[in-house]
């Protein structure tokens, strides 16, 4: 029972990617394709249709299964390398090659989370006293300054959390002044509570998955979806390789490599190395 439980857990999970976030009304992605994040279908499509509908049981099952700490989770300088930098509305990216469900979904990074910042960040920009906001001062005074979605849907989590982790990238968004960031908060906060989107299609509104999160909230980025198992979706690994471009509205930060000997910082150039590496292997 327990391996086909797997077998379907991993089929499921091979049906989709990585995601989060939608604002209210009709929206349309732009169904581009780019240097990176082709060729991850590695199941016919009609055999992924029909396991679907357990996508959000297995999905829940895959990410509770984990054989190991990520090689950044217990490295204090790492952690404070991170948080250096960290600034609000910064996204990061992340991979743990010790996860199940990291581990089935296609590319170099499988997930990404939003740093909002701490209380007094978020009284300078103007959304303390928010009604939005207010349920989750004591939340965010004890730490909880990222927003994700994850199986558990748009929640709040701590940086310590994203730290679980072998890699990490951190990407810095060009907005168009102090509204646009006012506003972008606002979405998110508005968006806790939302449900995660097990079918990863960023053309459902009801659900969302973590860079679906981005996308919708700052549409502004102009982020990249890809048709996957013939829906609409969008890979972290796009946000990544789009920061290594000039004239990308996505600033490349930090980018952190763990090993079971340490981690290191990298550049841009053995970014782009990486993730096509991710690709083509």
């Amino acid at each position: 029972m327990m391996g086909l439980i797997l077998r379907l857990v991993t089929a499921s999970m091979l049906a989709m990617i990585a995601g989060c976030v939608h604002m209210a009304g009709e929206y349309t992605p732009a169904r581009t394709q780019g240097p990176c994040c082709t060729g991850g279908e590695r199941y016919p499509r009609w055999f992924v249709a029909t396991i679907e509908p357990t996508a959000p049981v297995t999905g829940r099952i895959m990410a509770r299964i984990s054989w190991r700490r990520g090689y950044l989770r217990s490295d204090d300088n790492a952690f404070a390398r991170v948080m250096s930098v960290l600034s609000p509305l910064d996204i990061v990216l992340v991979k743990h090659g010790g996860s199940f469900s990291s581990n089935n979904i296609p590319g170099q990074f499988s997930h990404a989370i939003v740093y909002l910042g701490r209380d007094r960040e978020l009284q300078r920009l103007g959304v303390w006293k928010d009604d939005a906001v207010n349920v989750h001062r004591a939340a965010i005074r004890s730490g909880r300054t990222m927003i994700e979605a994850d199986s558990r849907g748009v929640h709040l989590s701590t940086p310590a959390s994203i730290m679980n982790t072998d890699r990490l990238v951190i990407l810095r968004p060009t907005f168009g002044g102090a509204q646009c960031r006012l506003r972008t908060t606002r979405a998110l906060f508005a968006h806790l509570g939302t449900p995660f989107d097990f079918n990863f299609n960023s053309s459902e509104h009801a659900r969302l998955f973590c860079t679906e999160l981005i996308d919708h909230v700052a549409p502004e980025l102009h982020l990249r979806s890809r048709i996957f198992y013939g829906r609409p979706t969008i890979f972290p690994d796009d946000l990544a390789q789009a920061s290594t471009r000039p004239g990308s509205r996505l600033q490349l930060i930090l980018y952190l490599k763990g090993a079971p000997s340490g981690w290191r910082a990298a550049d841009g150039r053995e970014l782009q190395k990486d993730i096509a590496k991710a690709w083509n292997d």
